[in-house]
């Protein structure tokens, strides 16, 4: 059976007590930074939106396959 917590921690404690943590397997204890998750899922959140809304910068796939022959070619590979 697996448990979840969340806890605050003060920047004071923070370097000691994630020290202690990874001093656990990855089978007994697993770290999940909410805070970085957070950010990411906005960021994402952020980064779908720009793209749905600016349907100009989005290539098919015929278009995407030239530009990459172009690319290739103008490399040598």
């Amino acid at each position: 059976m697996n448990n979840t917590i969340t806890i605050k921690v003060s920047d004071k404690i923070y370097n000691h007590l994630m020290w202690f943590l990874k001093r656990f397997s990855k089978d007994e204890l697993e770290i999940v930074e909410i805070q970085n998750l957070e950010k990411l899922k906005s960021e994402l959140h952020d980064d779908l939106e720009q793209s749905l809304n600016s349907p100009e910068n989005h290539l098919s796939i015929e278009e995407l396959d030239a530009l990459l022959e172009d690319t290739l070619k103008r490399y040598g590979a």
